[in-house]
């Protein structure tokens, strides 16, 4: 959990951003609750219903649709298959592997303590590669940048590896990975909210599908535990 999902994870996401762009990256992630319910399977045993498949194929759509505008609307040799592509791809079978690990560790331990003890884990070797950065690429020191580390700190990880992993301590990984399709909505919102851009039909229609196709796939599974 430590390399896949603290270490590895958003270095060769942000990486991959570098050489491809946010429209690819986000149809690639839209592959996530597949690839992840797929190793669920092969790894420990957890198979995906057809509930569940379904689900995430209707929220792959709905993120086809997301970006659909933004597609359309792009210049020529920009949306191809680049490198960038690639190492967006394994970023997102990195997270995938880190929620399947996790769904295993969370039977013996609570969300909370596998959180904890896999950024403990990540934590020496970020530290290695903080120095190594600061001396390779200097950062300058400003009050933007002090707020923009501290956030980072306190939101996306601890409070967003807490609520995933007690997510799948929950739903498991691949229901809890039918609300990975989240992302582009949340993206699209905030970029109303905070850059002013527009949300057209086409955002309607894939927030609908990538909502819609998690809470039909999380309240089956959870119907399913009910009647068990």
């Amino acid at each position: 959990m430590a390399l896949s999902g603290v270490v590895i994870f958003a270095p060769s996401l942000y990486l991959g951003l570098r050489f491809t762009t946010a429209v690819n990256a986000t149809l690639i992630n839209g592959l996530a609750p597949l690839i992840t319910g797929l190793m669920a399977a092969l790894l420990i045993r957890e198979p995906m219903s057809r509930r569940e498949v379904m689900g995430a194929i209707v929220g792959l759509c709905g993120v086809a649709s997301l970006i659909s505008g933004s597609f359309l609307t792009s210049s020529p040799g920009t949306t191809g298959r680049s490198l960038g592509d690639l190492i967006v791809l394994g970023s997102v079978i990195l997270w995938g592997l880190y929620s399947v690990l996790g769904r295993q560790v969370m039977h013996h331990r609570s969300a909370l303590s596998a959180t904890a003890l896999s950024v403990f884990l990540g934590l020496p070797v970020l530290l290695l590669a903080a120095v190594w950065e600061v001396q390779t690429f200097p950062v300058g020191v400003r009050l933007q940048v002090l707020l923009a580390v501290v956030y980072i700190g306190i939101a996306p990880t601890l409070i967003g590896f807490l609520a995933w992993n007690t997510g799948v301590h929950r739903l498991g990984p691949s229901g809890a990975m039918m609300f990975y399709n989240t992302l582009p909505l949340y993206g699209a919102l905030l970029g109303v909210f905070f850059l002013g851009e527009s949300i057209g039909v086409t955002h309607f229609v894939g927030g609908v599908l990538i909502v819609g196709g998690g809470l039909w796939a999380a309240l089956g599974r959870s119907e399913g535990h009910v009647r068990t």
